[in-house]
């Protein structure tokens, strides 16, 4: 009987396959030691590697159903990343957790149209292998500079073959043209999903207000959030926690990371403020909160009960009564 590699914990995979699209993506195909199946997951999970002692995640570009490897793509912009394309290869051990997903596709709708932007293409890709396993209608845009087009020749395949309508364009002119031009010719009914840089996903959620998308047909992922200020030193207490006393989170270091770097058990996973698994009940006025995260709605914000400690932050105006899972 082959095991099943659980997500409740960390796991050991190993690098069975190493390739290089570009100059600057490596693709890894990672798998169980015992060659067993691997937990499932939908278009848009992320999978957690430890890069060097730092988590990093990573979108899976399989198709998720029983896998017996997954499959990421790496860009090395430094950190982590840089990390992974200099010291894993076939034969690595590596440690993950997941999949976890905060990007999942809405079931309900049979037409899909994807919008990916850099290394954004990697969830897209797992979109795409879903659309043609489910008989999806597709139809894609992918932006990319010239020489960054991970991906470009396999998501023109997977589009093809779902009889799908695939388009590349280059600099923001032409994806704000060809955005409005096929926004405004989706079929009723059409759900549209994007991921790429925060300025991209901006220009898709404007052009689909403009074209009266309603919110419960967009959805989308962004990476690359600019870097925030450091913000006011602040002090925080666990509730139910026996040690009563206060915590001090200087300027410049998350809720998450003070927790975490008490041991707490903290969730979270895109560390940008755009997934919500961070988010935690906060005894708090609206005023002792910086909120920072694109999750939250106006309502959320000012009720002043929950914050997303990835990004957010106290204002140094009170003490924060955060409730742990």
């Amino acid at each position: 009987m082959t095991a099943t590699v659980p997500t409740s914990r960390v796991s050991t995979l190993v690098v069975t396959a190493v390739e290089q699209p570009t100059d600057r993506v490596r693709v890894l195909h990672l798998a169980a030691p015992d060659g067993g199946v691997l937990p499932g997951y939908s278009p848009g999970a992320n999978l957690q590697i430890n890069a060097g002692g730092k988590w990093n995640s990573y979108s899976l570009t399989g198709l998720g159903i029983a896998p017996s490897e997954y499959s990421v793509g790496v860009l090395d912009q430094g950190g982590g990343s840089r990390w992974i394309h200099g010291n894993l290869a076939v034969g690595s051990e590596v440690e993950v957790r997941g999949p976890e997903n905060a990007f999942a596709p809405d079931l309900s709708g049979r037409r899909v149209f994807l919008v990916a932007g850099g290394i954004g293409v990697t969830p897209i890709v797992a979109y795409a292998r879903a659309a043609v396993f489910h008989g999806w209608d597709l139809e894609v845009v992918y932006s990319h500079s010239a020489p960054e087009d991970a991906f470009a020749a396999e998501l023109r395949e997977l589009t093809t073959t779902a009889g799908g309508r695939f388009t590349e364009v280059g600099h923001r002119d032409e994806l704000t043209a060809v955005l409005t031009d096929r926004l405004q010719r989706q079929p009723l009914g059409t759900r549209a999903y994007a991921c790429g840089p925060e300025g991209m996903i901006e220009l898709y959620r404007s052009v689909a207000a403009s074209q009266g998308w309603p919110d419960e047909r967009l959805h989308w992922e962004h990476f690359g959030v600019a870097d925030l200020p450091p913000g006011s030193a602040f002090e925080y207490r666990v509730a139910g926690d026996p040690d009563v006393r206060t915590r001090r989170v200087e300027p410049g270091v998350s809720l998450l990371d003070a927790l975490l770097g008490e041991g707490r058990p903290a969730p979270y996973l895109c560390r940008q403020g755009v997934c919500g698994q961070c988010r935690l009940e906060v005894a708090a006025s609206a005023e002792d909160l910086d909120h920072r995260d694109h999750v939250l709605d106006d309502t959320e914000r000012e009720a002043g009960d929950c914050i997303l400690t990835c990004v957010s932050r106290g204002t140094g105006n009170g003490i924060l009564e955060v409730t742990l899972p």
